[in-house]
C-alpha cells in the first residue's frame, strides 16, 4: 500500500507540475461485479488503507463507485464507524455534506447519478472497459459510446428479441435520454458530451442469442460548416 501511495505521488507531482495546478485523484469503480458473499470480508483491507489516504488527503479527490448495490451501501454503513476515526469527509452525518463527500455511491442504472459525478470522458472510458467487442453477448450488458460536439449527428443500431436498449447523451452535469428500445435510429445532439449506447441483453441468458451494437458519429458539425463556408465562398 505503501508503494502504490509513493506512485501516486510522483504522478500527481508531474501532473500538477506540467499543468500549474493541484492534480487530484478521482477513484471510480464499477460495483457491478463486486463479490457480495461475505462483505465483511472488505472490511480488513479498508481499515489498512484508510490510514494511509487519512495521512495523505490531498492524494484522494474523490472515490466513486457505480452501479452500487444494496449489499454495496450497507458495507459502506459498516465501514462509516471505522473511516469515521480517520477523517469525516468520507462518511458525512449532514445530509447537505454528502454533495463534497469523498466516498459517493451511485445506485444501479442511476445514470443522472453518474453524469452528476463524472465529465463525459470519464463515461466513455467507462465504456472502453466496461466490453471492447462489439456483441452483446446472451445475458451481458454492453456499452458504446462516442464524444460529440454540438450540432453532431449520431447514428445507432442494435436489434433483438428480448433486448433493451438506452441512447443516453452525457454532458456536464446533465443527462438527456435520446432513445429506449431496441432497433436503429440517428439523432442530432445540441451540446458537446458523449453519447452512450447501452444494450442490455440479459433476457436471453438461457439462450444463446447474440447481437452487434453500433454507435457511430456520421455528421461532424464542424466538417459540416467548413464546407459550407467553402461552398459560400467559392
Amino acid at each position: 500500500a505503501i508503494s502504490t501511495v509513493e506512485q501516486y505521488s510522483i504522478v500527481l507531482h508531474n501532473e500538477s507540475m506540467a499543468q500549474h495546478r493541484m492534480c487530484k485523484m478521482c477513484e471510480v469503480r464499477d460495483c457491478a461485479g463486486m463479490a457480495s458473499g461475505n462483505p465483511l470480508a472488505l472490511v480488513a483491507p479498508i481499515r489498512t488503507m484508510a490510514p494511509i489516504f487519512a495521512m495523505y488527503p490531498e492524494f484522494l479527490h474523490r472515490a466513486i463507485g457505480m452501479n452500487a448495490s444494496s449489499t454495496i451501501t450497507t458495507l459502506a454503513a459498516l465501514c462509516k464507524p471505522i473511516m469515521f476515526g480517520f477523517f469525516k469527509s468520507w462518511f458525512p452525518a449532514d445530509k447537505l455534506e454528502e454533495e463534497h463527500a469523498k466516498l459517493q455511491l451511485v445506485g444501479v442504472a442511476d445514470w443522472a447519478g453518474v453524469a452528476h459525478r463524472l465529465a463525459p470522458r470519464g463515461v466513455l472510458r467507462w465504456a472502453e472497459l466496461v466490453a471492447p467487442g462489439a456483441t452483446v453477448g446472451a445475458g451481458l450488458v454492453v456499452a458504446r459510446g462516442v464524444a460529440v460536439e454540438s450540432g453532431d449527428r449520431i447514428r445507432w443500431r442494435c436489434e433483438g428479441a428480448g433486448l433493451r436498449l438506452s441512447v443516453l447523451h452525457f454532458m456536464e452535469g446533465s443527462l438527456a435520454r435520446l432513445a429506449d428500445g431496441p432497433g436503429a435510429g440517428e439523432s442530432e445532439v445540441d451540446a458537446a458530451g458523449a453519447v452512450l449506447v447501452l444494450a442490455d441483453n440479459t433476457g436471453s441468458w438461457w439462450g444463446s442469442q447474440a447481437v452487434s451494437l453500433q454507435v457511430e458519429v456520421i455528421i461532424r458539425a464542424a466538417s459540416a460548416a467548413a464546407a459550407a463556408s467553402a461552398a459560400a465562398a467559392g
